[in-house]
C-alpha cells in the first residue's frame, strides 16, 4: 500500500506524557505506520495510508485528547 506524510500542529506543548497517550493511541489506528514529534515541538509527523485511514481522522484521534491542533500538511 501507498503511504503519506501529514503534518498536525498542536497549538500546546507536548511532553512525555501527551506523547505516550498519542502513541499508544496511533499505535492502535489500523493504517498507520510511523508517527513522532519532529525537532519543532509543536509538530507531529504521521505516515499513514490513506487508503486505511483518513487524515482527518488522524486529527481527531489529537483532538479527542483535548489538545487544540490543526493538519498542516498532506
Amino acid at each position: 500500500m501507498t503511504t503519506v506524510p501529514v503534518v498536525v500542529h498542536v497549538n500546546e506543548p507536548l511532553d512525555e506524557s501527551a506523547m505516550m497517550r498519542l502513541t499508544t493511541i496511533f499505535r492502535d489506528i489500523s493504517g498507520v505506520i510511523r508517527f513522532e514529534k519532529t525537532a519543532c515541538q509543536h509538530l507531529l509527523r504521521i505516515n499513514y495510508e490513506p487508503q486505511t485511514v483518513a487524515a482527518t481522522y488522524l486529527l481527531e484521534a489529537v483532538t479527542a485528547l483535548g489538545h487544540h491542533a490543526q493538519l498542516v500538511g498532506l
